[in-house]
């Protein structure tokens, strides 16, 4: 029995010492630091220090360039800056990884509206709703289920498909409905979407569209 238990004492202290061995490894080393990087450069990028965020996204893919979390920042951070290549060029490798993240997709969504590529902009905002149903980007801008469908609302507003637009916002605001066969509901409709996208409008380039402010405000 006592051989027993100075045996387990013994097993324990080297499962113990073995992992502290392993934090020394380059790999479990390298990933910590690109956690660490993917962390500095969001809280960089909710400050709108968008250098510096860069600058941490940067220093995380030069680690691991297979992970999607860096490649995703670095969209946010070039779609918030206007630089639209460069954000599209980031959304699209990150939708490649195998960890794609769903802030990538949303921000491509987001990026895609404002290139009038509505259709486009739906399915990624489809595969964001369908996968995350409480998704939320805690980031600035602060940003919430309701908003993407209030962005999906907007993409079928201004293809003209006027039903689909208010189905998008009944899922955020079942009771709310309008005539989308006069010019009088699609005004009431227009203004909804607006409401929905209360917030974003300043914070990211390109919402709401002019098409859709000047006939919400349309005499």
């Amino acid at each position: 029995m006592r051989n027993g238990i100075v045996f387990v004492i013994i097993a324990g202290i080297w499962v113990f010492f073995a992992g502290c061995t392993r934090l020394f490894e380059p790999a479990v080393i390298e990933d910590l630091l690109y956690g660490q990087y993917v962390r500095d450069g969001w809280e960089a990028f909710a400050q709108k220090n968008y250098e510096y965020a860069a600058d941490r996204f940067s220093r995380a893919l030069a680690l691991d360039s297979t992970r999607g979390d860096a490649y995703a920042g670095f969209g946010w951070v070039y779609l918030m800056t206007g630089n639209y290549s460069a954000a599209d060029y980031n959304f699209a490798r990150c939708a490649l990884r195998p960890d794609s993240n769903y802030y990538g997709y949303a921000g491509w969504a987001f990026l895609m509206s404002a290139r009038d590529s509505f259709q486009v902009s739906n399915a990624y905002l489809d595969s964001v709703l369908t996968h995350r149903p409480n998704w939320v980007f805690p980031f600035y801008p602060r940003l919430l289920t309701r908003h993407l469908w209030g962005l999906k609302a907007h993409n079928y507003f201004l293809l003209s498909q006027f039903s689909a637009s208010l189905q998008a916002v009944q899922a955020v605001e079942p009771q709310f409905y309008t005539d989308v066969q006069t010019p009088e509901g699609l005004t009431e409709l227009a203004q909804k979407i607006q409401e929905l996208l209360e917030g974003v409008e300043t914070a990211v380039p390109g919402l709401p569209r002019p098409e859709l402010t000047r006939f919400s405000t349309s005499e």
